[in-house]
């Protein structure tokens, strides 16, 4: 039985359509894929972008067994080789490149006339292939231009080495008897296309993407390019035909059908939760004075990091970059406020551990007891303790929770608003291993705000080490 190899095409897609989405929202979505058994996952154009580049190594260094691909722009060789050393932990790393058929998009894009738009391509695959074999070109709109343009631009591709070919219907409107005719034609009249595989990616923009992915598989497709967020084919859908008719369609495809159906509603979920991350190609503001802000790299606020203790990974450390720009066009930032930012948005991990409610009793003629009830896994479980002071004893409530004693290095709070019912924020900072990890917690009461703290801090801890 044929395997279909199939490529998601998620991370791209809504980066290219620029809706902010989280950094470690990316990140944690191509984990999830790759638990799912997706062969291919396709990630952002890279353009140099510090924090893309980021991005790519932390998604490289996670990925266990799907394939990354990064795709470069055609015209900009020196993209290639900083993409490629960004996915040089990657298990299976591939570069891609692509090209419009039609004429008007060639000259609009690229300026270039169908003549001489196969030299280019020749040339940025045989620059892409001296980093990472592995080299797909990506033929856009093929059913909006001429067919011997489209054949040039492929015998191009396979003939500077390219590993994949892909056919993209880019408007929705094509009905699935014509991307079989192209799929058969391509087969037959492409020279040299027996030697690489073939994929299609058809927009789904009329809701005809699956019926056209699955015609092309029908006349000859080695591969196919799904989505979740609806700009392509629904990789679920796909899967369960899979699934249901495999013996009839005479194909499978390497996808956990049960692991992909949480996939999907987690990613659905994580793109559907606004973000306000902004764009990291943004320089950080002059008007700062601090060194942590003062250079327009990312480096520099990651020295300013360590400094203060903290061991950062490359997508919380971009997402602290992200946070610390947009303050510094405001005010100064220094080593508080740096602090703090690490606290609201590095490593926000899902919650092991959740308050459910605390009682404190507390006075100057009587020792401060704390009640504290969280819940983990959908059990409660709580404890109670004495200590010096409210949240002394609070955190040592927790303790007895859990059942293990963290070295407390830091513990900040201070006023958010003002007035008798002012919001307060707590800073909480454990050390586990000679790790530092730093919580935060906000409330009107500023006890509750410190146990948040304390518990965003553990939680931290646990994620962290498991």
């Amino acid at each position: 039985m044929k395997k279909i190899i199939v490529t998601d095409n998620t991370i791209f897609s809504i980066s290219k359509a620029g809706r902010r989405t989280a950094f470690k929202d990316r990140v944690e979505a191509a984990r999830l894929l790759d638990n799912a058994g997706l062969d291919i996952i396709e990630l952002s154009e890279f353009s140099g972008d510090k924090t893309e580049e980021i991005l790519i190594k932390s998604i490289a260094a996670i990925v266990k067994n799907s394939k990354i691909s990064v795709r470069v722009p055609l015209n900009s060789s020196e993209y290639a080789p900083i993409a490629a050393e960004a996915l040089k932990n990657a298990n299976r790393a591939r570069l891609s490149i692509a090209a419009p058929v039609s004429a008007a998009q060639m000259e609009f894009v690229y300026h270039k006339k169908p003549a001489v738009i196969g030299e280019t391509i020749k040339n940025a695959v045989e620059n892409c292939r001296k980093y990472i074999e592995d080299v797909e070109f990506i033929a856009e709109d093929v059913l909006g231009g001429e067919f011997d343009v489209l054949k040039s631009e492929l015998e191009a591709a396979i003939s500077a080495g390219a590993c994949s070919v892909t056919l993209s219907e880019v408007s929705g409107s094509r009905l699935p008897e014509e991307i079989a005719e192209l799929v058969k034609r391509v087969k037959n009249e492409v020279e040299g296309i027996e030697k690489v595989k073939l994929s299609v990616s058809c927009s789904n923009a009329c809701g005809l993407g699956l019926a056209c992915t699955m015609a092309g598989i029908a006349a000859g497709a080695d591969g196919v390019k799904t989505s979740i967020d609806a700009e392509l084919p629904a990789i679920a859908e796909l899967a369960e035909i899979a699934r249901q008719r495999a013996n009839e369609l005479g194909f499978e495809i390497g996808v956990n059908v049960t692991v992909l159906w949480k996939t999907v509603n987690k990613i659905s979920w994580m793109l559907s939760t606004p973000t306000d991350a902004k764009d990291v190609s943004d320089t950080v503001s002059d008007k700062s004075t601090d060194a942590s802000v003062n250079s327009e790299s990312i480096e520099s606020v990651a020295s300013e990091i360590v400094k203060l203790g903290y061991e950062l990974s490359p997508d919380d450390l971009a997402a602290v970059y992200e946070e610390i720009k947009i303050i510094a066009k405001k005010k100064n930032v220094g080593a508080k406020e740096l602090e703090a930012v690490i606290a609201t948005t590095a490593l926000q991990v899902p919650p092991v551990y959740k308050l459910i409610s605390f009682v404190i009793n507390c006075g100057n003629v009587i020792s401060s007891i704390a009640h504290i009830k969280l819940e983990k896994n959908g059990k409660l479980i709580d404890g109670i303790c004495a200590g010096d002071g409210p949240i002394d004893a609070a955190f040592k409530a927790i303790e007895q929770i859990i059942g293990h004693h963290y070295e407390l290095d830091d513990f900040q709070i201070q006023a958010v608003t003002e007035g008798r019912e002012a919001v307060g924020s707590a800073i909480v900072k454990l050390r586990s291993e000679g790790k530092l990890y730093s919580g935060q917690g906000v409330s009107t009461d500023i006890i509750e705000a410190s146990i948040r703290a304390y518990v965003n801090a553990l939680n931290k801890i646990v994620y962290g080490e498991e």
